[in-house]
């Protein structure tokens, strides 16, 4: 057994079968957008071995997971296989930041890591409601 936490991932209805054969959440629930939203209350490493399978797979989906022991909250999102993840504060994507001068500054990677983030999720989104 390995680190485990909440895991939270939307698909569309037409996939909710094998989304649930292969992550077999916890909870599952319709919601009045069409999309799925399935819970995995201790999901290994966040899910990652799944959500890498889902992507393979070549899925659109979008998510959460909580942080765990080893690793930091995250949101991720998924068009057609391409997967992105970007660090999570507050449900938000974000950058950490760090002191020059005085000054609370965002790291330059992080920055660019929600940059591709919100470029995928944008993708998905225009999937889920065209």
């Amino acid at each position: 057994m390995g680190d485990r936490t909440r895991l939270m991932v939307y698909c569309l209805e037409s996939d909710k079968e094998r989304f649930e054969a292969i992550l077999d959440p916890d909870d599952s629930d319709l919601l009045d957008t069409g999309e799925v939203e399935m819970t995995l209350f201790e999901a290994n490493y966040g899910g990652r071995e799944e959500l890498e399978q889902l992507a393979l797979a070549k899925y659109s989906f979008y998510g959460r997971h909580d942080s765990g022991d080893n690793y930091d909250p995250m949101l991720f999102a998924c068009f057609e296989g391409d997967f992105v993840e970007v660090l999570a504060f507050n449900d938000c994507p974000g950058a950490r930041l760090f002191r020059y001068e005085g000054f609370a500054v965002p790291i330059e990677e992080d920055l660019k890591d929600a940059e591709v983030y919100f470029s995928v999720y944008e993708q998905v989104k225009a999937l889920f409601h065209p």
